[in-house]
């Protein structure tokens, strides 16, 4: 690997020096060697970016393309010409190399003389040095590879650059309004310009070699998961078409995932994270309501947006509806009762079924809150509550609302049930669980008088949650998700 202890010992001809008419490091990789063409010497050399990486190898550490060592290089093989001897004792005081570096540095070198780019020299490389593993055949969560972030079919979110004093992040400057724009195409809808800071999180975790943190705080940007093979398609289409030039307001004006109103210069200080550029149709929020914010669609949060939202309906298990008209949704996904192991249907407080989504599994929710459990204290809770946040993943009422603006009345009871199931699944107390429901129904104008400051008729929902699941009424699906997968292997 890329760190290796300072006892290695290398073989004394190891060192660059000049043999025959090339510069040679370890037994036989050539670096640069001089040619005969029409009658005249010629240089076949590395570009000073492929020299730095070949070094790099060879020494085990981060050798910049403006290095000392890459710029003796560079004028020993610009001697070679002229005088063999002038070369070798230009770069005579350079020092060994490390010997279990020899079959790393001779393959990179075949993979460059093979035709080889230099990204993917540098994708082994990082690969190597951080152990990351190569991009999934398919990615349903925002996922780390050797390439970068990754999502769909393969399709690179934002790629990984290196820095000029070592460590590798995402290169994402300048690139915030194109990783935007990707992050909702695969959403159908505009994506919360917070992401970039969390990307932000993650990169910084990255620099300092932390590749598990990184990957935790991917899992915590709150990007839906990416079920749809044809919404692959389509975000790689979209990939392709930012690499070729088109601007990313003009992709997403075309997908129509901006509203109407905004504008190129909107659009231009709103992706670059400017908090006074938010447009409409992204809320801040979450699953719980009381019960004047249930009839109104609108709650402390809510009062700046009056249009309708073009968030996409993201059911549990990351399918998507239409982008701009959830109604559509409805028809698509109609209500069904929660029925239990035993065959029971649970009851609401009015007395009648329960409803839900057709397209909901809550075995598939519990086997994710299972798999919550191994993140530990702290940031199980995170990772918990984000799943209930407004307009992901289990926030029913507005992922399936009826115009993209009022909460779905039809489906609040079982949100506040699937939350305490979800929360029981991943080894919440009950304290936990009702502190953070109670807390955020505080910030509300409806009731608070049950324990904690919770809405007497949320509590009961989603206490009969955390009970059916303690019971064994509810099991878990046995087939888990990439997501699921991807938690597990975290810690």
């Amino acid at each position: 690997m890329w760190s290796h202890s300072s006892s290695s010992q290398a073989s004394p001809v190891s060192r660059p020096r000049v043999e025959g008419d090339a510069v040679i490091i370890g037994k036989s990789t050539v670096l640069a060697r001089r040619v005969v063409r029409s009658g005249c010497w010629e240089v076949e050399k590395h570009h000073p970016a492929a020299l730095s990486r070949l070094l790099s190898m060879a020494y085990g550490k981060r050798i910049s393309t403006g290095s000392d060592m890459v710029k003796l290089l560079e004028k020993a093989a610009a001697a070679l010409p002229r005088n063999l001897r002038e070369a070798d004792q230009i770069i005579s005081g350079l020092p060994e190399p490390l010997a279990e570096a020899e079959d790393r540095v001779q393959a990179a070198n075949r993979l460059l003389k093979d035709g080889g780019s230099l990204y993917q020299l540098e994708t082994a490389m990082r690969g190597e040095q951080l152990g990351l593993r190569p991009a999934p055949a398919w990615a349903e969560r925002l996922t780390l590879c050797d390439k970068g972030v990754v999502l769909g079919k393969g399709t690179v979110i934002v790629g990984l650059t290196d820095l000029p004093y070592g460590g590798t992040v995402f290169d994402m400057e300048g690139k915030e309004a194109d990783i935007l724009a990707m992050l909702s195409v695969a959403r159908r809808g505009l994506a919360p310009v917070e992401m970039l800071a969390k990307l932000a999180a993650a990169s910084r975790a990255l620099t300092e070699g932390d590749v598990s943190r990184a990957a935790i705080a991917l899992a915590q940007t709150g990007q839906p998961a990416l079920t749809d093979e044809a919404l692959a398609k389509s975000l790689t289409f979209a990939a392709n078409k930012l690499k070729r030039g088109m601007k990313p307001y003009d992709l997403m004006k075309a997908s129509g995932l901006l509203p109407k109103s905004m504008t190129l210069g909107q659009w231009d200080a709103w992706s670059k994270g400017n908090p006074n550029h938010v447009p409409a149709g992204c809320p801040e929020g979450g699953q719980f309501t009381s019960g004047d914010q249930a009839t109104s669609g609108t709650g402390s949060n809510n009062t700046k947006t009056k249009q309708k939202s073009i968030a996409a309906p993201i059911s549990a298990n990351g399918s998507t509806g239409p982008s701009e008209n959830s109604s559509q949704n409805q028809t698509t996904s109609k209500p069904v009762q929660v029925t239990l192991n035993d065959g029971s249907t649970v009851v609401g407080p009015d007395g009648k079924p329960m409803q839900m989504p057709s397209p909901v599994s809550l075995g598939d929710n519990v086997a994710l809150g299972e798999s919550l459990k191994e993140l530990g204290p702290g940031l199980r809770e995170q990772q918990f509550l984000n799943l209930f946040r407004r307009g992901h993943e289990m926030d029913y009422q507005m992922t399936y609302s009826q115009d993209g603006v009022h909460y779905n009345q039809d489906y609040i009871d079982f949100g506040n049930y699937n939350y305490g199931a979800v929360a029981a699944a991943a080894g919440m107390t009950e304290t936990e669980m009702l502190g953070a429901s109670g807390l955020y129904n505080m910030t509300g104008k409806g009731d608070k008088s049950a324990i904690y400051g919770n809405n007497p008729r949320n509590l009961a929902m989603i206490m009969q949650g955390y009970k059916d699941y303690k019971d064994g009424k509810i099991t878990p699906s046995k087939k888990a998700s990439e997501a699921q997968r991807m938690l597990l292997e975290l810690n």
